[in-house]
């Protein structure tokens, strides 16, 4: 299971009855709240019959309510730190302490927070830190040092989800890079410079995109094939549209929410 941003994707192993195609790719979306979101999850967790795999892991980045919904929906699930992300904290914390060793640095911590020994990494971000006169004290985001002290929190509190060794041994993966492609194509439908939503199109729009990348069926494109047999005038009033939708909700889902043009 990956997680990012309120969008799921999924891939396992199939073991045990029941189990889906493992390389099916399903999500789900919402505009509403994580507490709204996570029985979306757990809905579809259960329909894939995920605990029935022998495998399970939970893959995301450092946004907390990946982790609430760990712990409260998922936590017999192993919680995996999405690498990448990581990788670009400690870039980042590189460039800000010495320009002249960035490659040095950053390849050094990369190296050891995936052999295992993300602690080391943690020690000497904390180190750097002090000898700047960094304290306690969150700095402002312009500060020069604020991203080493951003990569030391981050590492600080996930530490206990970046076991790579062990992911690695055991076939688990170690980046939500499938759930971000993913957010892509969400993207590429919802956002741009020109698009601006209502709430209720914007949560229609969602649900149909969701539809529409599922890999199994049946598919949005698959219902709109099948058009529910209703005559409409010839040239339909926006009354008559009115009348039209509301009956046919369950076939398109949040149809009355958009805007019907002939």
């Amino acid at each position: 299971m990956f997680v990012d941003g309120g969008r799921v994707q999924t891939r396992g192993e199939a073991c045990g009855p029941g189990v889906h195609d493992p390389r099916w790719r399903t999500c789900v979306a919402t505009m509403r709240g994580s507490k709204d979101f996570r029985w979306m999850v757990m809905a579809e967790a259960k329909r894939r019959h995920f605990s029935a795999a022998k495998r399970r892991a939970f893959v995301a980045d450092g946004a907390p309510y990946n982790w609430t919904l760990h712990a409260g929906q998922f936590p017999d699930f192993v919680p995996i730190l999405d690498f990448l992300h990581l990788a670009g904290y400690f870039y980042a914390a590189a460039k800000a302490c010495d320009a002249a060793t960035v490659a040095e640095r950053y390849r050094r911590w990369v190296r050891d927070a995936w052999q295992g020994r993300s602690a080391e990494v943690l020690v000497e971000l904390r180190r750097a830190l002090g000898e700047a006169g960094v304290g306690e004290e969150t700095l402002a985001d312009e500060h020069p040092w604020r991203p080493v002290q951003k990569a030391a929190n981050y590492l600080a509190n996930y530490a206990d989800k970046v076991d790579c060794p062990r992911y690695c041994r055991e076939g688990l993966p170690t980046t939500s890079s499938l759930i971000e492609s993913q957010i892509k194509e969400f993207n590429a439908r919802l956002k741009g410079t020109e698009k601006f939503w209502n709430g209720e199109n914007a949560e229609g729009m969602l649900q149909l995109i969701a539809w529409t990348l599922r890999d199994d069926g049946p598919r949005l494109r698959d219902q709109l094939a099948k058009p529910p047999r209703v005559r409409l005038p010839k040239t339909p009033t926006m009354e008559g549209v009115r009348r039209f939708a509301p009956q046919h909700r369950l076939n398109y889902p949040n149809l009355s929410t958009f805007q019907l043009v002939s």
